[in-house]
């Protein structure tokens, strides 16, 4: 009813939860009943979910932290691979390639494309190796007559005029 109340108090030492309402009898009477029940066991009971809260939470970091490493590690494990991998290639050797056992569909992906892309890189460095061979057999021989014409030409002493004829003649 609307005169319900509730209360703390403390009596003889002990404190104690107050429900109190008012009573109508038949004849018209109004009597307030009053029930008392003592907090302690409530309160040891918060009092130790309290210690077991403040101390599982550090347990609980302690060993998600462990548990966290542990997974980081396993997940991080074919990218370490893939950078020891990728440190061992040089443009001296490009044929070292990322081995795809035992790798993740994700991670499978990053192995491809780092593979191909090593690939690519072996292909140019080849092409390049191959133009600088093309173009040093093509300098050679109009080298080659220069020099002979200017050695044949400092055997002895010569006119200016000469000498300029020699040089022209590779041009």
């Amino acid at each position: 009813s609307s005169g319900d109340s509730f209360s703390r108090i403390n009596f003889q030492k002990r404190n104690l939860r107050l429900f109190q309402t008012p009573y109508l009898n038949e004849r018209g009477e109004t009597y307030i009943i009053q029930i008392g029940s003592s907090q302690r066991p409530v309160i040891e009971l918060l009092e130790n979910r309290q210690k077991l809260i403040v101390f599982s939470i550090p347990v609980i970091l302690i060993l998600t932290s462990f548990v966290g490493l542990f997974l980081s590690n396993k997940i991080l494990q074919p990218v370490n691979e893939i950078a020891q991998t990728a440190q061992k290639i040089t443009y001296e050797d490009l044929s070292e390639r990322i081995q795809l056992e035992d790798v993740d569909e994700e991670m499978r992906t990053l192995v491809e494309s780092f593979n191909n892309m090593i690939g690519r890189l072996d292909n140019s460095f080849k092409h390049i190796a191959e133009f600088s061979s093309q173009v040093a057999h093509e300098l050679k021989t109009p080298i080659a007559i220069l020099r002979g014409e200017i050695e044949l030409s400092l055997r002895k002493e010569r006119s200016k005029e000469e000498y300029k004829r020699v040089l022209n003649v590779g041009l």
